[in-house]
């Protein structure tokens, strides 16, 4: 067996840093605890602190040995407390910085009761934020776009297409969130559905013990579901297992081919770019051989990295998701720097791209400055180019 030692030595430099952090904000929150109630006991407060912190990683270990009612719990923990870790180290070193600076006088800086005051804020602020967040997760919102595509469709003039991205189904998205989102896409009456990839968090387990197949099954529209996978299909070596499991609720899945649907356009799936990891994605002019391109084509291709491709092939409108425009504050910051576009509308010249934030969460089940989101596109179709 090859051992991949990058692989190793950075995965060890993540849980140091991760570590450290932990222990800077576990030891404010002691100093904390000891204003408030002097007697507490190190080792069972540490014990508690570790526990939670570690919990996430605890719940990627117990997978096969934990019952699944303490597996979830500890899912839900450890992902929610990776945010608060963060908004906990910003604030902590905006408190810290102020200290150092000296601005305040330190008679009052260290007395019993300002401690006690900028504790109690600080609690109300990530207890207001996550709240916030977990609800804020759980409001389905409607995006809707009108596309004009130049060029005929057979004998359709419009298509009514619901696309959605990053479902996650899972642990944390699971039935109960999944029937919602059924119930809101038949709502709108789509001629198309349109699965961006990341439909599954990768454990297919989850999916099968709840029925979401069977779920899934229950969406009503004209020309079919249609998809292509995520990165996260890729993960746990269940791709085919996944693949079958969607299909049978109807999604027929695109991996680096394509389907012409009501014989007037062109659905084009690529295999996702985490594909390369294990084998190699066909380049797209290798997929859309055979393509009469006088008719509309769309491509569902999960990440919106290299743009280029799509607007040299001749691609009318691409539909990804993967961004989830960052899911939680600062992180859309960083998506915004990766990704050419990483929400909303694009178009240069005939190309059109839209990427949605995706209807479900990955990691923590909350979205601060984001939207759970499915994505209602009006396609008009017209040889005539104003």
């Amino acid at each position: 067996m090859k051992i991949n030692f990058i692989a190793i030595i950075m995965i060890s430099l993540l849980l140091i840093v991760f570590t450290g952090i932990n222990y800077y904000i576990g030891l404010r929150g002691l100093q904390f605890s000891k204003n408030l109630f002097s007697s507490i006991n190190n080792k069972i407060y540490w014990g508690i602190f570790w526990f939670v912190a570690f919990s996430y990683l605890f719940s990627k270990l117990g997978e096969l040995y934990f019952p699944s009612t303490i597996n979830t719990v500890l899912v839900y923990m450890g992902s929610i407390w990776m945010i608060v870790m963060v908004y906990l180290l910003f604030i902590l070193i905006f408190i810290d910085g102020i200290k150092l600076l000296k601005i305040i006088p330190d008679n009052i800086k260290n007395s019993q009761y300002t401690i006690l005051i900028t504790g109690l804020i600080v609690i109300f602020f990530i207890i207001s934020i996550i709240t916030y967040g977990l609800l804020n997760a759980k409001n389905l919102v409607v995006t809707n776009y009108k596309i004009e595509i130049f060029k005929k469709a057979g004998v359709l003039k419009e298509l009514n297409v619901v696309m959605l991205s990053d479902l996650h189904l899972g642990i944390i998205v699971g039935n109960k969130q999944l029937i919602n989102i059924v119930d809101k896409i038949n709502s709108l009456n789509p001629d198309l559905v349109v699965f961006a990839g990341d439909i599954i968090d990768g454990n297919i387990e989850p999916i099968i013990k709840q029925n979401m197949t069977n779920t899934l099954s229950k969406i009503k529209s004209k020309y079919g579901m249609v998809g292509a996978l995520g990165n996260h299909e890729y993960y746990g070596n269940s791709t085919n297992k996944i693949v079958n499991n969607l299909e049978k609720s109807g999604i027929k899945i695109l991996r680096d081919k394509y389907l012409k649907v009501a014989n007037s356009i062109y659905i084009v799936g690529r295999e996702d770019s985490a594909y390369q990891s294990s084998s190699k994605r066909n380049k797209l002019p290798q997929i859309m051989d055979g393509i009469d391109t006088s008719f509309p084509i769309i491509l569902i291709d999960h990440q919106p990295s290299k743009l280029v491709d799509g607007i040299q092939n001749g691609v009318d409108l691409q539909l990804s998701g993967h961004t989830h425009s960052g899911q939680v504050f600062p992180f859309m910051y960083i998506t915004n720097k990766i990704f050419e576009v990483s929400y909303g509308y694009f178009n240069k010249d005939n190309y059109n791209i839209i990427v949605s934030q995706g209807a479900g969460t990955w990691g923590p089940p909350l979205r601060i400055g984001s939207k759970s989101e499915i994505v209602n596109i009006k396609i008009e179709f017209s040889s005539i180019n104003h």
